[in-house]
């Protein structure tokens, strides 16, 4: 066979993979686009249904702002989106009330503000050490290639 002709072939060979490889990049991208477009249309009601939702009753002093619950809300889509199966509504809201807590007392520290006059201080910051405590272990175990129920940030 000829040098040309053993080229041509190699060149044609290239070609069909690089069309294959092609062809699939433009395949996962359109399900990554379609993926987020789901996102997207669920945070958007979630927003919807929440904002209705408050037409149709008033809060109590134990709810959280409409605002705040809409947030956890969305902290829940993304997080599920990201790791399937591994988060739920309730171990979201606990996460971002610990980090938050763990948040306001570092500014408190540092001077930047007072706890409110109602907060329990001493509860606060047992459940902040418990949280980290927990936290800890969950990273430890993960190191040492153990699983854990828990699932800290």
């Amino acid at each position: 066979m000829d040098w040309k002709v053993c080229l041509d072939v190699a060149a044609l060979l290239v070609g069909i993979v690089a069309l294959i490889v092609s062809i699939a990049a433009i395949y996962d991208a359109r399900k990554a686009a379609h993926k987020a477009i789901l996102i997207e249309r669920n945070r958007a009601w979630s927003r919807a249904l929440s904002g209705i939702m408050w037409l149709y009753m008033d809060r109590t002093e134990r709810a959280h702002d409409p605002a705040v619950a809409d947030a956890i809300n969305e902290c829940f889509q993304l997080f599920d989106a990201a790791e399937p199966g591994k988060w739920t509504p309730e171990k979201v809201k606990e996460a971002v009330e610990n980090e938050s807590l763990q948040a306001a007392a570092e500014m408190v520290d540092i001077g930047y503000g007072h706890w409110k006059p109602d907060f329990l201080i001493e509860k606060g910051q047992q459940k902040l050490q418990r949280w980290k405590s927990d936290k800890n272990r969950a990273r430890i175990q993960k190191l040492l290639g153990r699983t854990t129920t828990l699932n800290p940030l």
